[in-house]
Formats: structure tokens, sequence, C-alpha cells
């Protein structure tokens, strides 16, 4: 298990109780910002701004990683391609005029893609926005792919962390099980295992600010990642558990 922790899919981490819990039960956090937002740090939300200059939040470039990863744009193009089909009857039914909603699309900086919104522009699955470097595309298309990103940059040596987020939507598809979608029991397991862990790992009751989480971290940071760890690896083995009473005593 990775001790350090990549947020996805949004490039500024939220300003909740999941951020500071995060903080506090990884080694490191860090997001995926393109290179337009180191230079223009001004564009990153102020809660964000802050954690990176304090140093709790590392930004992840992906311009820099991309071409490590062994066929990044072919292995999405072709998990895409597969599932054509049912984008093609949702386009159909809703038009690709839909892209242009925000309940139909999610927008996307095109550092992100490698060469992948060509593919997408060309089958209806993506439009080039007015804002140069971004792109609308389709919202099932994005979560697959921000997943994916995210899973493909964790898994490099250079960014070691392992996927997380504050989504519920996207909880699921960073599971062992996102490649097997009909496996429902290990899904119910895999969501009652975040449940636990979501209520056992104590934090802050009340607001934290920024100096007091970092003294905190600085004086016991090496401690809670090993408490989170443990209580990780007993969830998961409850939860594969196959008798319900076993899994409620366990």
């Amino acid at each position: 298990m990775r001790n350090n922790a990549l947020y996805f899919p949004y490039i500024s981490v939220p300003n909740n109780q999941w951020t500071i819990k995060t903080l506090l039960y990884w080694d490191k956090l860090s997001s995926i910002v393109p290179m337009d937002f180191i230079h223009n740090p001004n564009e990153l939300h102020p809660f964000m701004r802050s954690l990176v200059c304090e140093g709790l939040v590392d930004q992840v470039i992906p311009a820099k990683y991309l071409n490590k990863i062994p066929k990044f744009e072919q292995n999405f193009i072709e998990f895409v391609e597969v599932r054509q089909p049912k984008l093609r009857r949702a386009a159909d039914f809703g038009g690709f005029s839909r892209l242009h909603n925000e309940k139909w699309s999610s927008t996307i900086h095109a550092e992100k893609l490698g060469e992948i919104p060509n593919y997408l522009v060309e089958t209806g699955l993506a439009l080039e926005c007015d804002e140069y470097g971004w792109y609308k595309v389709d919202k099932f298309v994005a979560k697959w792919f921000m997943a994916y990103l995210a899973t493909c940059l964790g898994a490099l040596d250079e960014v070691d962390a392992a996927p997380v987020t504050n989504q519920v939507g996207f909880a699921s598809l960073i599971s062992p099980q996102f490649c097997r979608p009909h496996n429902t029991r290990n899904k119910h397991r895999n969501k009652a295992r975040d449940v636990v862990l979501e209520a056992i790992l104590p934090s802050p009751s009340k607001k934290v600010t920024l100096d007091q989480l970092l003294k905190f971290k600085l004086d016991y940071g090496h401690l809670l990642p090993k408490f989170r760890l443990k209580v990780e690896a007993h969830c998961t083995a409850v939860a594969t558990l196959q008798d319900a009473e076993a899994r409620e005593f366990s």
C-alpha cells in the first residue's frame, strides 16, 4: 500500500474536512495541476494556493510524465472504443449539442489528455472550448479519463501515490473491480470498507488553521499513516469475508 495520495478529479483540493483528514493520514497529498497553473498560481483556489505555499500539497504536472506512461493514449482510446456503441446511443438521444450543457459534459485541460483530444473530437465525444487549452468532454468519458490519469500517474515511481477522491461518483472507478463492473458483491464490499474507514479514522471536530495542521503533522505525522494502513488492512480483510455474520463480528 502506498503512503502518498494523489487527489482527483479536480485541480484544487476541496476546502473541507475530507482534505484535513487526508492531509493527516497520508505522508503526502498531491494534485494534478497543468503547467498553466504553475505559471499563474492565482488561477488556483485560494485554499489550494495556501496548501501549496505551506508545502502541504504537491503539484503533479502531467506534461512531465505522460511520455513515461507506455501506450497512455492508445490504452484509453481502446477502452473508450469498447464502449462506443453505448456512448453513441447517448449522443443520438441528446444530440452532440449536449456537450455545451454542464449536465452532460466536464471540462478537462488539454495537457492532461496527451493526443486523446483528436480522437474524442473526431468521434463527437469532445468539443474544443473557446478558452485555449480546454475541452468539453462527455461526462462519462471524462470520469473514466480522470480516474485513468490519476491511476497511471500514481503508479509512476516519481509520483508513487494512490489515487484518492471525495467524489462518490468517482470512487468506484479506482477500485480493483472497475474493470469488472458487474461484480456487484465486490462493489458493495468496497463501499462498506470505505464507509468504515471514513467513520473510524479520527479527525478534528472543529475547524483548524494550516499552522495548527502543520504543527500537528510535525509532532505526530509519522504515526498517523501507520495507523491508517493498519485500519485499512483490517477493513479490507473484513470486507472480503463471505459470511455477513463474520463481517459483523470481525
